[in-house]
C-alpha cells in the first residue's frame, strides 16, 4: 500500500510511542481496536450499494480501525483516554459520515460517561445533520441501540442516563451552556471562523475524557481554523512540537508527486478500490488535465491538495532536512571562527530573537537565542502555542520580567557573546532598535541595518535553504527554532525571489528571520579570510 509522508509520520508517530510511551505516562491497549471492528459490526449501512436490498454490516477497512483504535487504545494512567483531540484529512468519497456518525454514538451512549452530550458540528444546522441522520439511521438499523435511545426530530437521548446526541450549527438557537463530552466537526474547511470550534473546544472543561473529532477534506483558506489545526498537526508529525493529547493523520499526494499520474493517487484515497473507483478518478483526473477550471475541485476534493496554500520553504525530516542538521556545539569551539549576528526585536506577544552565525571552516553553524515577557506566558494569554511554557522550563526561551520584553536583558546577552566570540557585524531590522543599536554602538560593536525587505532578505533565505540540502549548515537543536524555521512560507516571484511569510499570525518566524537578516552580510560577501592568512604569501 503507498502512503504520503504525513500517513507514515502518523504510522511512526504510533509506533515510536509503543516504545517510549510508558516513559511519559502512557501505555497502549490493544483490545480497543477490536472493540472497534466489533462496535461498527454492530452498525448497519443506510445508503449506497451496501444499503440495498438489505443494509449490510458496516466493515471498517485497516485505515479506519488504525485511526479509531490509536484514538481509544492510547491511555493514561488513570485509564482515560490520552487524545482530546483528532483531526483526520481525508477526500471525499471515504466515508467520512459513516465513521464520524459512528463516533457520535460511541461518544454519546456507550463511553461510560454520565450525562455525556455529544454534537454533530457544522457552520449551519442542515449541514450538522448530515452525520447525524446518518446516526439516527444507525440507531434504527441496530436492536441494541432502537431499544435504549429515543429518537426525536433533533435529538438522540437516553432517558435513564441522561445522555444524548444532538445537531448543532453555528445557526442554532442556542450555542452557549455547553458540557461537551465529545463533538464531531464534519468539513471543518467550511467553517470561516473559530468561533464554534471555539465554543466547542471551551465547553469540555468540566469532562474526564473529552474527544473533539474533526474530520475534513481539503479546503482554500489557509487563514481558517481549519488549516491552523492542519498546521498543527502537520508540525506535531515532524517532531518540531510535542503534544500527547492530540491525534492526527492526513491522506494526500506528496509535495513532489505529479497529480496527473495515477500511481500516486492511491495515497491520498485509503477507499481506493472500496468507496473510490479507480476509473471514477481517472476520469476527473482526464477532464482535470484537460479543463483548467476543473482541476480546482479535482485537487481539493480527490487528492486532498490545498491549492491556495504556500508551501513550507524548508524540508524538516529526511537526511538533508532542518532536524537531521542538529549538531549542538560550545562557544569555546568556534571562538576563532567569525561571527555574524541578526536581531529580530519585539516587544510584547512576538519572540525577539538573536541568532549568531559562524561562517568557516566549509560550513555554517547557528546558534540562537529567544526571549518573551515572563507574564505572558505564566499568565496563559499564548493558550494557542501552550509549548512556550515548556520550552522556557527547558532554558530554550528566555522569560524578561514584566509585560514587556526586557531589551536590556539582550544587550547584556550580545555584550557577554562579543566577550567569547568574533562578532564581526550585527544586522538589525531598524523597528523598535534605535536604542539598543546606539548601546551596542557605544560598546564597539558594528552594527549594520538590514531592511526586511525582498532584496534584502531572498538571498541569504534561499542560501540558507541550499546550505541545508548541501549538508553545510549545522544548529544548536534549538525547538524554538525549529518551530520558527518549520512556519517558514513562501513562494518565488516571477524574478525567482523569495520572502518569508509565515501562513497565520500565531505561527511564529522571527528566529527565521533574524537568521536570514545575519546571514545577509556573509551570503554576499562570502570571502571573508584573506587567503593570505591561511596559506601565507606564494613566490613565483
Amino acid at each position: 500500500m503507498v502512503a504520503c509522508r504525513w500517513v507514515i509520520l502518523a504510522c511512526q508517530r504510533h509506533l515510536d510511542d509503543l516504545d517510549t510511551g510508558h516513559e511519559r505516562g502512557l501505555w497502549w491497549d490493544a483490545d480497543e481496536v477490536e472493540d472497534w471492528r466489533l462496535y461498527f459490526l454492530g452498525l448497519r449501512h443506510s445508503k449506497g450499494e451496501w444499503a440495498k436490498p438489505t443494509p449490510q454490516r458496516i466493515v471498517l477497512e485497516s485505515w479506519q480501525l488504525f485511526v479509531l483504535g490509536v484514538l481509544w487504545g492510547w491511555k493514561k494512567l488513570d485509564g482515560s483516554r490520552r487524545f482530546r483531540e483528532a483531526y483526520i484529512e481525508v477526500p471525499r468519497k471515504q466515508t467520512k459520515s459513516t465513521m464520524a456518525a459512528g463516533v457520535g454514538l460511541r461518544l454519546g451512549f456507550d463511553d461510560d460517561e454520565p450525562g455525556a452530550e455529544v454534537y454533530a458540528v457544522a457552520t449551519k444546522l442542515k449541514q450538522a445533520r448530515v452525520v447525524w441522520d446518518e446516526a439516527k439511521r444507525m440507531v434504527r438499523h441496530a436492536l441494541r441501540l432502537r431499544e435504549r435511545i429515543v429518537s426525536l426530530a433533533l435529538s438522540l437521548s437516553d432517558s435513564a442516563t441522561s445522555q444524548k446526541f444532538e445537531p448543532l450549527g453555528a445557526d442554532s438557537e442556542k450555542i452557549d451552556g455547553l458540557n461537551v463530552h465529545g463533538a464531531t466537526v464534519d468539513e471543518f474547511h467550511a467553517h470561516k471562523t473559530p468561533a464554534m470550534w471555539t465554543v466547542i473546544d471551551t465547553a469540555t472543561g468540566a469532562r474526564r475524557q473529552p474527544l473533539l473529532f474533526a474530520i475534513t477534506t481539503a479546503g482554500f483558506n489557509r487563514a481558517s481554523v481549519c488549516y491552523d489545526r492542519r498546521t498543527y498537526v502537520t508540525k506535531l508529525l515532524q517532531r518540531v512540537i510535542e503534544d500527547d493529547s492530540v491525534f492526527g493523520i492526513i491522506y494526500t499526494i506528496d509535495d513532489e508527486d505529479d497529480w496527473r499520474d495515477p500511481a500516486c493517487h492511491a495515497k491520498a484515497n485509503p477507499m481506493m478500490g472500496i468507496t473510490v473507483k479507480p476509473d471514477d478518478v481517472a476520469a476527473h483526473c482526464k477532464r482535470a488535465i484537460e479543463m483548467p477550471s476543473e482541476r480546482t475541485a479535482f485537487l481539493t476534493k480527490r487528492l486532498n491538495v490545498w491549492v491556495n496554500a504556500d508551501q513550507a520553504f524548508f524540508e524538516m525530516e529526511g537526511p538533508r532536512g532542518w532536524l537531521a542538521a542538529a549538531k549542538p556545539f560550545d562557544l569555546v569551539s568556534v571562538a576563532g571562527i567569525p561571527c555574524w549576528l541578526g536581531i529580530d526585536l519585539a516587544s510584547k506577544s512576538d519572540l525577539a530573537a538573536v541568532t549568531a552565525v559562524f561562517v568557516g571552516e566549509g560550513k555554517v553553524r547557528i546558534r540562537t537565542k529567544f526571549y518573551l515577557p515572563r507574564a505572558l506566558v505564566l499568565d496563559g494569554a499564548h493558550a494557542e502555542t501552550a509549548h512556550y511554557a515548556g520550552w522556557a522550563a527547558s532554558k530554550h526561551l528566555t522569560l524578561t520580567e514584566g509585560n514587556l520584553i526586557d531589551f536590556a536583558v539582550i544587550r547584556e546577552d550580545i555584550k557577554a557573546l562579543a566577550s567569547q566570540v568574533d562578532i564581526r557585524e550585527i544586522g538589525y531590522d531598524p523597528y523598535q532598535a534605535t536604542q539598543i543599536v546606539t548601546e551596542l554602538s557605544d560598546a564597539g560593536l558594528t552594527l549594520v541595518e538590514i531592511p526586511q525587505t525582498v532584496k534584502s532578505l531572498s538571498g541569504p533565505m534561499k542560501a540558507i535553504r541550499d546550505l541545508l540540502r548541501d549538508g553545510k549548515l549545522e544548529h544548536d537543536g534549538n525547538p524554538v527554532m525549529a518551530w520558527c524555521i518549520s512556519n517558514v512560507v513562501a513562494h518565488e516571484d516571477a524574478n525567482e525571489n523569495v520572502f518569508p511569510r509565515k501562513a497565520s499570525r500565531n505561527l511564529k518566524i522571527d528566529g527565521a528571520t533574524a537568521l536570514f537578516t545575519g546571514y545577509a552580510r556573509p551570503a554576499v560577501q562570502p570571502a571573508t579570510t584573506s587567503v593570505y592568512e591561511t596559506r601565507g604569501v606564494l613566490i613565483l
